[in-house]
């Protein structure tokens, strides 16, 4: 509406004015008007009084004429009947006659009275009718006057009408034209900004879509670094592998050392009680040889070794910076996505047609930044567990070092008993007193001679595990050969490991605390008794359980209580395992899972969010309304289940898969009556369902050929997404035939989504397409 100016308010009040004139004029013109109309409505009415006189005086007049015309029928009778007897009655006519006459002329004297009297009254009434018929013209004239002045007063006032109306519209067309004016000029400014407005939402639309190519090239980048990281770590892993066979090879041989060293006591000690046995001796020293090149050996092999630490411990060392580093990056990444996403939500506010495409490609990328960031929580716990392993190792090699200086030190010690007792030889009383010793010995001498006899037969054993182990040994030279160089400057920094020791204890104690975040954070979805309340309202029954609806402080969810004939003991710890899955699975399109309690009964009830239905309630009511779903809606959901779907099968190490892709496995939010979301169930059950061996009534129309079989992929999955697109699509549950359930397939009405439902159900499970594959369908659907 304009906005009214002065001159609109001039005229305003000018037709005001003009309009109460004009009422006064009139009220003026109206007011002469009916004095004059009322004297000659006064005047008429006089003369009609005079008229009812005058008719009266007439009707009195008739009637006496009625009268004498009644007395004179009446004499004329009496006349005719006296004439009968004029005879006799001669006289009495005569009288009568003179009687008659004499009637007559009173009568004729009183009629002439009248007469005149009438007369003189008609000559009065006809003056006054003439009065009143010259008023009457008077006032006609006067009429007809008052009609010329008001036809004039009418054409003068018509004129004034149209005089206002033309000054009216004359104003109105100059209010309308200003007004025209300022909205075009309205109009134009107004074309302006969105012209201005265009131009700044293309340019931003242009920056935002450089944007959106800078971050997929970071994302390409970030994923090339973390599959470097990927390869750097199976190495490591192969490494530390060896480093564990390594480890164990020579625990093995210090076990060996340690019984020939024990054996080797025994031999001494059988050498001093017979000392003048020199080929026994011999063999000790042979022993002795031998066993300190095994020793040195073992001491260059545990130098490699800790050099080989040492370069883990700076390769480790290295990858942290470099996981340091990444995460310090992805945390700007996140903090610069969610600036952009700000900006993004402000633009595409304005810019509404391309809201949808830049709302999928935000989406897209954060969570490829979400799988990225998971990526490298995995990366960073599989480092930190090489480290745990690296710095168990190092402990290894420290007691290893320990035990090599042990020892060292016993074999130090038998060279000093050898050089005595070869001192001993060389003393002559000595030899008296083991002379006279002899013939006590000799028999002991026996004894040790068959003791010998089995030592020999040991001594081979272990000889030819001996040779065992050096085949190992050598084996193990062979592979740490390019690692000598590195292996001897770890030796000369030996002097290092003291404080090197120290910090793994610490890390040793920061192990301890990181394991019990673990175990904090593996218990975090169970919640104390209590926390749920269950109510009686059963909303669904299924193979292995029931659910109920529930408050989880002040939140409607839904709990689910399995069966008890379930809840075995080897069935509760497969549970639990499930149960962790699930509570680690966070994504839009899957059941939120909330916690896990137990009741009064100690049965494990699980707690997720609540949804509206079931998609097989969906489609069984639409079967009784004789209706099925519209394209848009089994767009929507054919879309929500895949994206979920794909989230399982990414998991990694190892992919998740449902077993039990269904309509009754597919809950709805319903909102004003129209599908809203879709989210996938009972994703953290599939290998309970599977031990358990239950029966389930859908499952069997949905499974895939080789589901039966011992070797299942994603892929499985992707055959039931196939059915279950088909069912909301013809609005039928798969057929058990396959021929029949062929039939269904060829009577979905777009040929898009029967071309995706014949590719998802080929019964070769390498040539079915991936979920990505068919979120990619969809988007292009939509």
């Amino acid at each position: 509406m304009a906005t009214p100016n002065k001159e609109n308010v001039r005229s305003g009040k000018t037709e005001k004015l003009w309009k109460a004139k004009t009422r006064g004029d009139r009220k003026e013109q109206v007011v002469g008007s009916d004095d004059l109309v009322r004297r000659l409505q006064h005047e008429l009415k006089k003369v009609k009084e005079d008229y009812c006189v005058l008719k009266n005086t007439n009707d009195e007049m008739a009637t006496d004429i009625q009268r004498l015309q009644k007395k004179n029928d009446d004499m004329n009778y009496e006349i005719k009947v006296l004439g009968l007897d004029n005879d006799d009655k001669g006289n009495k006519t005569e009288q009568f006659r003179q009687a008659r006459s004499q009637i007559d002329r009173q009568e004729n004297t009183q009629t002439n009275d009248e007469n005149r009297q009438h007369k003189k009254d008609n000559s009065n009434t006809s003056n006054e009718t003439l009065q009143l018929r010259q008023v009457k013209s008077q006032m006609e004239n006067q009429i007809q006057q008052l009609k010329r002045q008001k036809s004039q007063k009418e054409k003068e006032n018509q004129l004034l009408r149209e005089e206002f109306e033309t000054n009216k519209r004359n104003d109105e067309i100059r209010q309308h034209q200003e007004d025209n004016s300022n909205l075009s000029n309205q109009f134009q400014q107004e074309k302006d900004d969105m012209n201005n407005e265009i131009q700044q939402l293309r340019q931003a639309k242009s920056q935002m879509e450089s944007q959106i190519q800078e971050l997929q090239r970071e994302k390409r980048e970030i994923e090339k670094e973390s599959q470097q990281l990927r390869e750097e770590t199976n190495k490591r892993n192969d490494e530390i592998r060896q480093q564990q066979e390594d480890n164990s090879n020579l625990s093995h041989q210090l076990q060996q050392l340690q019984r020939e060293k024990d054996d080797m006591t025994n031999a001494l000690q059988e050498l001093q009680q017979e000392n003048n046995m020199n080929n026994e001796v011999q063999q000790l020293r042979q022993a002795k040889i031998q066993m300190e090149d095994q020793i040195q050996q073992l001491e260059r092999e545990k130098s490699q070794k800790e050099k080989e630490i040492q370069l883990l411990r700076e390769e480790t060392n290295k990858r942290n910076d470099e996981i340091r580093q990444h995460q310090e990056d992805n945390s700007n990444l996140s903090n610069q996505l969610q600036q952009e996403k700000d900006d993004m939500n402000n633009e595409i506010q304005q810019l509404r047609e391309a809201k949808s495409q830049m709302e999928s490609q935000i989406q897209r990328l954060q969570r490829e930044k979400s799988e990225i960031e998971k990526e490298s929580q995995q990366l960073r716990e599989e480092t930190n567990k090489r480290n745990d392993e690296i710095r168990q190792h190092q402990e290894d090699n420290s007691s290893l070092s320990d035990q090599l200086q042990e020892l060292q030190r016993e074999k130090d010690d038998i060279n000093n008993a050898l050089q005595d007792l070869q001192q001993e030889n060389n003393m002559n009383n000595e030899i008296q007193q083991l002379r006279q010793a002899k013939i006590q010995m000799e028999n002991q001498i026996q004894q040790l001679q068959r003791e010998k006899s089995e030592i020999e037969k040991e001594s081979q054993q272990l000889r030819e595990e001996t040779n065992k182990r050096n085949d190992e040994i050598r084996q193990h030279q062979e592979d740490n050969s390019n690692l000598s160089n590195q292996l001897q400057q770890l030796q000369r920094e030996k002097d290092d490991m003291s404080n090197a020791l120290q910090e793994l204890q610490q890390e040793n104690n920061m192990k301890t605390e990181i394991q019990q975040l673990r175990e904090d954070n593996k218990s975090s979805f169970i919640t104390e008794r209590g926390s749920v309340k269950v109510s009686k309202e059963v909303l669904g029954k299924g193979a292995y359980g029931t659910v109920y609806s529930g408050d989880f402080y002040g939140t409607k969810v839904a709990v689910k209580e399995f069966h008890e004939i379930i809840l075995s003991p080897h069935n509760e710890e497969i549970l639990g395992r499930e149960i962790e899955i699930a509570s680690q699975c966070r994504h839009p399109y899957l059941l939120q899972f909330i916690c896990a309690i137990e009741n009064d009964q100690h049965h494990l009830l699980i707690v997720t969010e609540l949804m509206d239905m079931a998609l097989r309630t969906l489609l069984e009511q639409r079967a009784n309304a004789k209706s099925h779903l519209v394209h848009q809606e089994v767009i929507l959901i054919s879309f929500d289940v895949a994206r979920g779907l794909n989230y399982l099968h990414s998991k990694t190490p190892n992919p998740i898969i449902h077993r039990d892709v269904s309509s009754a496995n597919v809950l709805l939010r319903i909102e004003n009556g129209a599908v809203r979301r879709a989210k996938i169930s009972d994703y953290g059950s599939a290998n309970l369902m599977q031990r358990c061996n239950t029966p389930n009534r859908g499952a069997a129309l949905y499974a895939a050929p080789e589901a039966s079989g011992s070797q299942q992929g994603p892929k499985i999955d992707v055959f039931s997404y196939g059915l279950l697109v088909c069912e909301m699509s013809v609005g039928e549950l798969p057929h058990p035939e396959p021929v029949q359930r062929k039939d269904q397939i060829i009577r979905i009405p777009n040929a898009g989504i029967k071309r995706l439902v014949q590719s998802c159900t080929d019964g070769d499970p390498q040539r079915r397409p991936t979920m990505q594959v068919a979120i990619g369908f969809w988007q292009n659907m939509k």
